[in-house]
């Protein structure tokens, strides 16, 4: 339900996910090969210190759901290569994390 562009501007939460990726410092790529969802942490995100934002672990995420910006914004705003950034576009959406929790 995250994945859809109804859910912009809705609170989500995604429970025991595996993290995919670190593509910089405050993004993630979190979900499966065939289901991915694009994570933001926020500046101040809340966050236990069990939980560890590393390839392979998982977590439970809380935040809201966010229409994608412009690659050169994604780029500027998150440290993204270029790729990454028009992968982003191209899904329309993603989540802003508010809070990370150790998996459940």
């Amino acid at each position: 339900e995250v994945l859809q562009p109804t859910s912009i501007g809705r609170q989500a939460s995604l429970e025991n996910v595996r993290i995919l990726s670190v593509p910089s410092a405050r993004t993630l790529w979190t979900g499966s090969e065939a289901v991915r969802v694009f994570v933001v942490l926020d500046p101040d995100v809340k966050r236990s210190h069990e939980a560890r934002l590393s390839e392979g672990a998982h977590v439970s995420l809380i935040g809201l759901v966010r229409r994608a910006p412009s690659p050169a914004d994604a780029m500027r705003q998150w440290m993204l290569d270029a790729e990454t950034a028009e992968i982003v576009r191209d899904g329309g959406i993603y989540l802003h994390v508010t809070e990370v929790r150790p998996a459940a």
